[in-house]
């Protein structure tokens, strides 16, 4: 039988945030205002920056100096060069 884990406050919110980040609830390059996160959520702002540090560990988000917290964003040749990738891991993997 599968144990339950218990997840940390901080962890909660990652993956919240990382979800709506996903299913582009967050636009890129959006700015994720803390303090509205801390309303939504009813929390304080501790975990929501915890969240916000593991996301940008992750690539996520990038954590810009005096400005927060903004959802990563690609340039049309970043685009194209993800997606070449993208390619040729796919055929690669279907051949």
């Amino acid at each position: 039988m599968p144990q339950l884990q218990r997840l940390s406050l901080k962890a909660q919110v990652y993956e919240i945030i990382r979800q709506k980040i996903l299913q582009q609830e967050y636009a890129l390059g959006e700015k994720i205002n803390i303090d509205t996160v801390a309303d939504e959520l009813k929390i304080s702002n501790s975990p929501i920056r915890e969240a916000l540090m593991m996301l940008s560990q992750d690539g996520l988000i990038e954590m810009v100096p005096n400005n927060g917290a903004r959802v990563i964003s690609f340039s049309e040749e970043g685009f194209h060069e993800i997606a070449s990738s993208l390619y040729v891991v796919l055929y690669g993997a279907y051949d």
